[in-house]
């Protein structure tokens, strides 16, 4: 089908981390008006990143995004340090904000410190 290939090819030359990085500058620039009840969670698509894997910090009642982050799936750039390094972004504004996270943040080790405030 044209339009199917015309779509696959246009989608397929998109950097996603070009991608991520406009979309998170967007998103910043706007996190004023985004209320501060936000979650965080990662998605791995394929097993180990094999098709992509995101991590998506989000407005908990809309699910707008506020900055995603890609990583790879590997031992060391998979979703637990990715949501860290996601969380200290200093261009996020989180002052206030509650984030919520699943289990995988509550591990002691390389999580993000639910008890710190900025």
């Amino acid at each position: 089908m044209p339009v199917y290939d015309a779509i696959n090819d246009l989608v397929n030359k998109i950097d996603p981390k070009s991608m991520a990085s406009a979309i998170n500058n967007w998103l910043i620039e706007h996190s004023d008006s985004l209320p501060k009840t936000l979650a965080i969670d990662g998605k791995d698509l394929g097993g180990k990143g094999q098709l992509g894997s995101i991590v998506t910090l989000c407005h908990s009642s809309t699910g707008i995004p506020l900055a995603m982050e890609t990583y790879s799936g590997g031992k060391n750039d998979c979703e637990l340090p990715v949501t860290t390094k996601l969380l200290a972004k200093k261009e996020l504004s989180l002052t206030n904000a509650v984030i919520t996270n699943d289990a995988l943040g509550t591990q002691k080790n390389g999580s993000p410190n639910s008890n710190k405030r900025r």
